[in-house]
């Protein structure tokens, strides 16, 4: 399992810094995903994933999907996001920082009062987290173990 992780986190290492959208790497990033599967809970938990960078948003569907066992809606835009179904009946929302068009800051806010736990995901430091309304924050240059850490806290915070 230790040999599959440290090849996992080349391959995610290789498509954040070649921007690589091969065919055979992300195969064999979903199957190495795939052996560390937790057990999946009687429901699947629903995650609502809005990320404007499409091989990333691709592999965080893939360890949602493959890891979590989570039920996951991806949109690339704020718009395409709210139009996706009642926000309520997500257990999490993860979100980029930057958005086309919008920010998290702004997406958060037409949420409303009452939404889902919000994981933001950015390869800019966001010191503001709490301020955004965000209510936690892992950034998108982790190490891949601390990534799917931040993704268990998030869903188990949004299990609540």
């Amino acid at each position: 399992m230790v040999r599959h992780r440290a090849l996992a986190e080349k391959l995610l290492a290789s498509v954040r810094n070649e921007r690589a959208q091969s065919s055979e790497a992300m195969c064999r990033f979903r199957e190495m995903v795939s052996e560390w599967r937790e057990t999946p809970s009687s429901k699947p938990r629903r995650v609502l994933l809005v990320d404007d960078d499409e091989t990333y948003r691709a592999l965080l569907m893939d360890l949602l999907i493959g890891r979590f066992g989570c039920e996951v809606v991806a949109a690339s835009a704020v718009d395409e996001a709210l139009a996706a179904g009642p926000i309520d009946s997500y257990h999490l929302i993860v979100t980029d920082l930057r958005l086309h068009g919008e920010t998290a800051r702004e997406f958060i806010a037409r949420l409303g009062p009452h939404h889902p736990h919000v994981l933001l995901i950015s390869a800019f430091h966001a010191d503001e987290v709490e301020s955004i309304g965000a209510d936690s924050f892992v950034s998108k240059t982790s190490p891949l173990d601390v990534i799917v850490a931040a993704l268990s806290r998030a869903l188990a915070a949004g299990a609540a």
